[in-house]
């Protein structure tokens, strides 16, 4: 097998490698084990209820259930594009390559 093709060495998705929110503990400095629910847009954080509340009281904020929703569909819309793309250049790569046959015709 040859090393590129081992799945052990190939790079693993950062996807893959996210835990679930709720089983991570709080970043706060208050280290209290409790799940992270709370995710503060204005600082691209998630937290705890309880330090949301003492570190980032006033700041916008969402559930870390509904970002994690708006950035899966944003992650699928942009994989969409991207392959959407992919196909369009490698459609304009094709008609250049067979481009030089056709003018020798």
């Amino acid at each position: 097998m040859d090393k590129e093709d081992d799945p052990s060495r190939r790079p693993e998705s950062p996807l893959a490698t996210l835990s679930s929110p709720a089983t991570e503990n709080c970043p706060g400095p208050h280290q209290n084990r409790r799940p992270l629910v709370v995710y503060c847009r204005d600082c691209d954080e998630a937290l705890c209820e309880t330090c949301f509340i003492q570190l980032h009281n006033g700041h916008r904020h969402a559930s870390v259930d509904d970002v994690a929703v708006e950035l899966r569909e944003q992650l699928k819309a942009d994989a969409d594009r991207l392959a959407t793309v992919a196909l369009e250049y490698a459609e304009r790569l094709s008609i250049m390559q067979v481009g030089p046959h056709l003018k020798s015709l």
